[in-house]
């Protein structure tokens, strides 16, 4: 089991639009579904980490959200690889980040242990920005700030999703088991 920590950003996409949707979700809705580029045979992640750097440049070219960084493969490629890599019984603690109300902070909203590997669960969904989703049938839970704090967030910044580093996995176990423990069965 591993935790990972995913990534909205506001107005793109919010926890509370995550939890109605009921799965994961990940940004970049402009590079396209990527169901053809997903396949378990040899050499796959290369040609989808290609694929995303050729037409995230395309698609993107001056703007600003596609920094020249972000097409290198330790970041935007990376982010879907991560996203891919998510497996059913990890934990997924979601964050929010650039509401108003959070003075720009980022904040955890949520906790999910998920349902269905992404990688085989994974569709596009161009209704939403966040557009590249799986584990559906997936239900978030509420983050009890009151009963255990706010969790350390990675020390590493990221874009997307990333996996922790094991700092928090057991706090976010106790979390969701407490909340499940207080929902009616």
């Amino acid at each position: 089991m591993k935790l990972w920590w995913l990534m909205t950003h506001r107005p793109e996409c919010s926890y509370a639009q995550l939890k109605q949707r009921g799965c994961l979700a990940i940004y970049w809705k402009d590079l396209g579904s990527l169901e053809r580029y997903i396949r378990v045979r040899n050499g796959w992640e290369r040609q989808l980490k290609t694929y995303i750097q050729v037409k995230g440049d395309v698609v993107f070219g001056q703007n600003p959200k596609w920094r020249k960084d972000y097409r290198e493969l330790d970041q935007v490629p990376q982010a879907f690889m991560n996203f891919l890599s998510i497996k059913a019984g990890d934990l997924v603690i979601a964050l929010e980040a650039g509401a108003a109300t959070q003075l720009g902070r980022t904040e955890a909203f949520g906790v999910a242990e998920v349902t269905q590997d992404t990688l085989n669960s994974y569709r596009y969904d161009d209704r939403f920005d966040y557009a590249h989703c799986g584990s559906h049938g997936l239900i978030w839970h509420d983050w009890d700030r009151i009963h255990f704090g706010e969790p350390k967030l990675p020390k590493k910044p990221f874009i997307s999703v990333t996996e922790d580093n094991g700092q928090e996995l057991e706090r976010a176990r106790q979390a969701l088991d407490y909340i499940n423990a207080r929902s009616p069965a």
